[in-house]
């Protein structure tokens, strides 16, 4: 895989940089400064709090900008000194922004977490440093909870509900969550949104394009400015609450066979776009191992079950839930059963429709990977925009090296070797990224997700062969269409001679495995981590 053709944040400002005259680099610190200081005066004689946040942003965007200018104003990247500074500047960067992001909440919560999920594509000291920011904010006084009833329904809760707790049992970044009653004696939970939300996101988001403007215009190689169109979209879609309850009933639809999937019902009648009544449905967060173990679920059987959900979503249903932290999936015992895991899936807001003709050539992109057929995982990789990189795109999607043998594992050395290419050809990685479907982004950063959960409860599942089987399934349906007696007969067979291969490399691992441990046993050495991806 090519190296050093990389260069992310300060690696490609440094290049425009070495190649300014002094008067210019002169001139950029003096508009940087004036502008530093010009914001922080509006800033401190600002009583509008609109502008204030703007203010905020615009400076943090101003000083990063500075900090790349000067930091770089005499080194190459091929000095020896060039990959310290980097990373100093580079971490310097992050905690300015995630003070902002801290500073302003809301809309720069949902900024900092959607910054640092990409962690495919942008320094690593974005993604480390902005992920610790949670999703939670302090919850509004039940005054401003009366006042949004009233605007919503021109009724107050009490008129509503028979029980209504003014304490809200979560309160995120846009919303908050209340349990109450109806008359019926019914149990709900009512997600409010904040009061004058919408407008200061509003607000917010022309300060984003803005300032990701400037940067694009100071520095020309910034490349990023792509995922602001998606970002916005995301929020805008969040804000509305009908459109996450329709959300909800589609995927409730999709999952309507199987009993171990729960999402809660919605009252239409008490939903508009900035209040949502849904059923309630109380269980243990997927990551609580405690809670899970108190409940007698097995980890492997909860990951299994969450894998297998969202490997549903994108290969079959082609609707996909993008948001799957730990916050949005609880987890009880299925009724009628002793040790059933019933998952329940919460937050709809942020919902993805994976084109057919997107998600058939994943589907066999993920079979030809299995079935190491080289020709036609380049052939599906060019379909979906990788272009001359699809070896460099196959590699993004499961975190292994060039012709992937799956029946062989990883070392921690080996994956330690891999982290380290990955970060090396970060620069081509956003090249590729660049030009496949944006959906596809959004299932990579689901596929994260579902990675980052299942190490959380420490559960060892093959998610490889788990995502392949589904890949089959997804590859011989057609949405909208009804199937064929003779597709049907077909994509039977095919499925059956698929499991029947994917169990035999299933016995390949377990046989690898205990051959390990007997290693192990008998040696006194370590188990190697065999997991795929």
């Amino acid at each position: 895989m090519s190296r050093n053709l990389s260069r992310d944040f300060g690696s490609a400002t440094s290049e425009n940089i070495s190649g300014y005259e002094r008067r210019g680099r002169r001139t950029s610190r003096m508009l940087a400064l004036a502008g530093v200081v010009g914001l922080g005066v509006i800033l401190v004689m600002s009583q509008n709090e609109k502008w204030k946040r703007f203010c905020r942003a615009s400076i943090a965007c101003a000083l990063v900008s500075a900090d790349y200018k000067w930091s770089f104003r005499n080194i190459e990247p091929d000095d020896p000194e060039y990959r310290h500074v980097q990373h100093k500047v580079h971490q310097r960067s992050a905690n300015r922004l995630l003070r902002v992001c801290k500073a302003n909440a809301g809309c720069y919560v949902k900024l900092a977490q959607f910054i640092s999920s990409l962690n495919h594509v942008l320094p690593s000291e974005y993604t480390t440093t902005l992920s610790v920011l949670q999703d939670k904010a302090p919850y509004m006084p039940f005054s401003d909870v009366e006042k949004i009833f009233i605007r919503e329904f021109n009724r107050s809760p009490s008129d509503i509900f028979s029980e209504f707790d003014e304490i809200p049992v979560a309160a995120a970044s846009l919303a908050q969550v209340h349990h109450a009653k109806l008359r019926s004696g019914e149990e709900v939970a009512v997600k409010i949104q904040y009061l004058g939300l919408y407008e200061r996101v509003m607000h917010d988001l022309f300060t984003i394009k803005f300032l990701t403007r400037a940067i694009g215009w100071s520095f020309p190689a910034f490349e990023f400015a792509w995922a602001v169109p998606q970002f916005e979209k995301d929020m805008k879609e969040e804000l509305d609450f009908i459109h996450e309850g329709k959300n909800s009933e589609r995927i409730a639809a999709n999952f309507a066979q199987n009993n171990q999937i729960k999402i809660p019902l919605v009252h239409w009648e008490l939903t508009t776009k900035r209040a949502l009544t849904m059923e309630w449905c109380p269980g243990v967060k997927i990551t609580d191992v405690k809670g899970l173990g108190e409940l007698g679920l097995s980890a492997v059987d909860v990951a299994t079950l969450f894998t297998k959900l969202f490997s549903e979503q994108i290969f079959v249903h082609g609707f996909l839930h993008s948001d799957p932290h730990p916050g949005n999936i609880f987890v009880r015992v299925l009724k009628g059963t002793k040790n059933k895991p019933e998952l329940i899936l919460l937050d709809h807001g942020l919902c993805t429709e994976i084109p057919q003709h997107v998600r058939i050539p994943y589907c066999r992109l993920w079979k030809a990977m299995v079935l190491q057929d080289p020709k036609e995982m380049e052939k599906q990789a060019r379909l979906l925009g990788a272009g001359d990189l699809h070896t460099l795109f196959r590699f993004i999607l499961t975190f292994r090296p060039e012709n992937p043998d799956t029946s062989v594992k990883l070392t921690r050395v080996e994956k330690d070797q891999l982290r380290s290419q990955f970060n090396e050809d970060k620069g081509i990685i956003r090249t590729v990224l660049k030009n496949i479907p944006t959906e596809l982004l959004l299932v990579l950063k689901t596929q994260a997700l579902i990675r980052s959960v299942n190490r959380e409860i420490g559960a060892s599942i093959n998610r490889f062969v788990i995502m392949a089987r589904y890949s089959i399934i997804g590859e011989n349906t057609v949405q909208d269409k009804p199937r064929t007696l003779g597709a049907r007969i077909s994509g039977f067979k095919e499925l059956v001679m698929f499991d029947l291969m994917l169990n035999l490399y299933a016995l390949g691992m377990w046989l690898s495995l205990t051959w390990e441990r007997c290693k192990a046993f008998f040696t006194g050495g370590t188990i190697t981590d065999i997991s795929l991806i």
